[in-house]
């Protein structure tokens, strides 16, 4: 019988293997391409904002972003909340690289969602989204949401 996480982890496999080709030529490390779409769409976060959205832990965040500050891709700013902390934000030329991502983004999800309609591709996003609220303890069986 087949099961689940296989073939969810099949499936990203498939895909992320498909955004790192699109991306190859952009000269950026496997995670840098989801902090780009995360700081273009978000704006500027912590180091720890964005590690939790992109899924990242600490260490692999300190990294990634350090290689994106000297390629001139995000600047570090003194956070104006918390002088301890400090955000990370995106370069013009960061900006301009994050539209190409987001663009070959655009293309993996065509690519995965070709044979689907729009009433399918909704239903797989509500589905996944309860597969998520599962996994993180969230799920309440009165929100069918």
């Amino acid at each position: 019988m087949e099961q689940f996480h296989f073939l969810l982890m099949q499936t990203f496999y498939q895909t992320n293997r498909k955004m790192v080709a699109l991306c190859a030529a952009f000269d950026l490390y496997p995670g840098q391409p989801k902090i780009l779409q995360t700081l273009y769409e978000r704006g500027s976060l912590t180091p720890k904002e964005i590690s939790k959205i992109c899924c990242q832990d600490k260490s692999t965040m300190t990294s990634l972003c350090y290689r994106m500050i000297e390629k001139g891709l995000v600047v570090k700013r003194a956070s104006l909340e918390d002088r301890r902390s400090h955000q990370i934000e995106l370069t013009q030329k960061g900006k301009k690289l994050a539209e190409k991502v987001i663009e070959a983004g655009a293309n993996v999800d065509r690519i995965a969602l070709n044979e689907f309609s729009q009433e399918e591709v909704g239903e797989l996003f509500r589905l996944l989204r309860k597969v998520q609220k599962n996994m993180e303890g969230k799920y309440d069986e009165s929100n069918n949401d």
